[in-house]
């Protein structure tokens, strides 16, 4: 199901992603490994812009996937 997530991202750039921290987990893994830079910009500003979760919550999942771009959180 995540695959298909992320083709339909790929197919429809303007697809618009569930705000799920375990889908967006799944997507970066997958897109990480296949080096698909446009799910991973999507899923980052998709969680940035997120008012779902909380600071914390989007700290942690930075720390594990260790991206950069999440600095602007707050």
């Amino acid at each position: 199901q995540d695959f298909h997530v992320l083709l339909k991202m790929l197919h429809d750039p303007a697809y618009k992603i569930e705000e799920d921290m375990i889908l967006f987990d799944s997507l970066l893994v997958i897109a990480d490994r296949y080096y698909i830079k446009e799910v991973i910009d999507r899923v980052e500003e998709t969680l940035m812009k997120s008012d779902k979760f909380s600071v914390a919550e989007k700290l942690l999942f930075v720390d594990k996937h260790e991206s950069f771009r999440f600095i602007k959180l707050h």
